[in-house]
């Protein structure tokens, strides 16, 4: 078991925001979680999924619905409704991913003894977290993608087969509101929460809790991919070490991949389209540099680059397409990027695991891609980046 500190926190916060390939939430959602955790406890305790007991029973507790929508946007400060409504539960008021959390384990007649993360962002880590010292359990050092992502069809958890029902539906703007809802399917789930949560009640927000499971099952299906939360804690701190001592994050990036990250543009941001509908930030991020843009395409998580001098797209989901700034910190779409306007971006591509590029998660991803007018097939990253590049 490891304790993470107020330290280890801020080091996840950046690895997170980048592997959330441009989606999670916003650096803003997961520092304001970590404050929340550490009035309330001084450490997290993280397990490795080996350590998990055969019998011990844990779910995925998150928030689900368009990161943007828990921002004020009448404010010229754009402050967030999210600290002052999902995370009170630790002050007596109700918190909506750990109500859920709770209807579950009354629902299955179980105590739970560890909270698992559904993917690696910045908002779904630390709620997990936050559940997580709530009720005095560890989280599971693991995932679902190794990346944030979209949909619950996306994950392995999904994959392999782990019921995704009962899943118990929290409103975020009013706790008293909950659904319980069951499906066959991921997919079937996703159509009933998304109309749900876009209701005037839920305010496109909500918090889940689902993908019951033992340790037994765990360890059986590997239905999770082990050692996301630790990987972003690492470059996390890659990245903060690099900066302290003078060097190049982005280059201290790339070598933390070795081999399975490229470099795929360098660029200010000269516009920022957006919509929230339907529990999704859609929209697109346009990068520039001299006569070349890149039009970063994304719902919630990014999910395709396009340079205007290409015939086919530089990235596509399931691999990672991520925000650096030259200096070393992660964003993401959530972060306000309309009022970054300029800001030097380094869009970093990265290889996704291999648990998303085949089978059931790979079809989701290119059912989404043909919603959005994409109907070609997948193309891994470094094959486009090869075929660029000769």
């Amino acid at each position: 078991m490891q304790k993470l500190d107020k330290s280890a926190l801020e080091d996840i916060l950046n690895g997170a925001a980048f592997f959330g390939s441009g989606g999670g939430g916003s650096r803003k959602m997961g520092q304001d979680l970590i404050d929340e955790i550490l009035q309330h406890a001084e450490t997290v305790h993280l397990i490795d999924v080996n350590d998990v007991g055969a019998d011990q029973w844990g779910a995925i507790v998150a928030g689900i619905g368009a990161p943007n929508a828990s921002q004020d946007q009448d404010s010229e400060t754009r402050t967030y409704r999210l600290r002052t409504s999902i995370f009170k539960a630790l002050h007596g008021i109700e918190q909506s991913p750990i109500k859920a959390f709770e209807l579950l384990e009354q629902i299955l007649g179980k105590q739970f003894s560890y909270t698992l993360s559904g993917e690696t962002g910045t908002a779904n880590i630390f709620i997990a977290m936050l559940a997580a010292v709530s009720k005095q359990i560890p989280i599971v050092d693991c995932d679902g993608a190794g990346r944030s992502v979209p949909e619950l069809s996306m994950t392995t958890y999904a994959a392999t087969g782990i019921d995704v029902s009962p899943c118990p539906l929290v409103s975020e703007k009013d706790g008293d509101v909950k659904s319980v809802l069951y499906a066959k399917t991921s997919s079937d789930m996703e159509s009933l929460i998304r109309p749900i949560i876009s209701t005037e009640q839920f305010g496109q927000q909500g918090g889940i809790a689902t993908y019951a499971h033992n340790g037994q099952t765990m360890h059986d299906k590997q239905s999770v991919i082990p050692g996301t939360i630790s990987r972003a804690w690492r470059l996390g701190s890659i990245l903060r070490e690099a900066r302290e001592r003078g060097g190049d994050p982005v280059e201290a990036a790339l070598a933390f991949f070795e081999g399975s990250a490229f470099e795929l543009f360098r660029g200010g941001i000269c516009d920022v389209s957006e919509q929230t509908q339907g529990g999704f930030d859609r929209g697109i991020v346009t990068l520039k540099n001299g006569d070349r843009e890149v039009y970063v395409i994304y719902q919630n998580e990014t999910l395709m680059a396009w340079r205007n001098d290409s015939s086919q797209p530089i990235a596509m989901a399931p691999d990672l397409i991520c925000y650096l700034t030259p200096d070393g910190i992660p964003l993401t779409n959530a972060d306000d990027l309309k009022k970054k306007q300029g800001q030097e971006l380094v869009l970093i591509g990265v290889k996704a695991s291999k648990e998303l590029r085949y089978g059931s998660i790979l079809a989701a991803f290119q059912q989404l891609l043909n919603v959005m007018g994409y109907y070609g097939l997948y193309v891994p990253i470094e094959q486009l980046q090869h075929c660029g590049n000769s």
